[in-house]
């Protein structure tokens, strides 16, 4: 077991972060200095797996995107107080500065103003070292947008519902009653019975 010289505060961590939980700083290390590109960091209840990625991020340098498959983990970690962390969410959380409703409203009906609160929230955070979103967002700007930056660090936090997250990006749902012709053609029934 080694000891470490270098504290969570020494990393600017938030001052819950007192000190290395154990097995904490051994995983630390062993991801910076790891030549793997995939690291899976599977720790127990109380591990204290939001220090050791941040801190892993931190030591390994570069831009670091910290994914959450929750909201509420997402405020969470927002709330923890760390240094220089970006949080970024869809445009529906967002009002639009020129109509009323969300700025997913106001791009709908064409609004450019330099002063929207989404798009100066997403320069901030494609800016930030650290910068924190969740699954939703990341894959629906990858699949529709601009992307969330690059990024030598990518965190997957809850990483066991990343499977149904991406599931859920690309799904296609079809309105069976309005394709009825579709049935008829291949002569077949729609799920919910006969036409």
């Amino acid at each position: 077991m080694t000891t470490s010289l270098i504290t969570p505060a020494d990393l600017g961590l938030p001052p819950k972060f007192q000190s290395w939980r154990p097995g904490q700083w051994e995983s630390v290390e062993t991801t910076v200095t790891t030549d793997r590109r995939f690291i899976a960091q599977c720790g127990p209840t109380g591990f204290g797996k939001t220090g050791y990625a941040v801190a892993s991020a931190i030591l390994t340098g570069g831009r670091a995107i910290y994914n959450t498959a929750s909201k509420s983990l997402q405020d969470q970690l927002s709330n923890d107080g760390f240094p220089g962390l970006t949080d970024m969410r869809g445009r529906q959380n967002f009002s639009c500065v020129e109509h009323a409703g969300s700025c997913n409203d106001g791009r709908i009906l064409g609004c450019r103003n330099a002063q929207c609160g989404y798009q100066v929230s997403r320069q901030a955070f494609l800016q930030s070292n650290l910068a924190l979103t969740n699954y939703a967002y990341s894959l629906s700007s990858a699949i529709h947008s601009e992307g969330v930056g690059p990024a030598s660090v990518l965190i997957c936090d809850e990483a066991h519902q990343l499977v149904q997250e991406v599931c859920s990006a690309i799904e296609v749902r079809l309105n069976h009653y309005h394709n009825n012709h579709l049935y008829n053609i291949f002569q077949s029934f729609p799920p919910y019975g006969k036409p």
